[in-house]
């Protein structure tokens, strides 16, 4: 068993098919929720705290973003038998940055 935990997370982020899906904003919250795509145990809905102002250029980013760099760097673990983002932090290029974090 030791080592499965990271091979499959392994797996996760350096499938190129893998990729982070922007949601809708909730701006009552100033949140955007997203989840990670193409992996069938990781149907999370994550909410990053975006303020209002920076919804419309942090929609675009995520556009561009690379996003097997993206999930290659975020931190994760199994939590109730499923790989989830325990945190990530995506980078403006402006030098704003938005991190969620569980």
């Amino acid at each position: 068993m030791e080592g499965l935990e990271e091979r499959f997370i392994l797996d996760i982020t350096n499938n190129k098919r893998t990729h982070i899906v922007l949601l809708d904003y909730d701006a009552d919250n100033e949140v955007y929720r997203f989840k990670v795509s193409n992996v069938r145990t990781l149907w999370t809905t994550y909410e990053l705290p975006v303020p209002i102002d920076a919804a419309p250029a942090f929609s675009e980013y995520i556009k561009s973003a690379d996003h097997q760099e993206l999930l290659q760097s975020a931190q994760w673990g199994i939590v109730d038998d499923c790989a989830q983002i325990l945190q990530i932090t995506f980078t403006l290029p402006d030098g704003r940055s938005y991190t969620y974090s569980r």
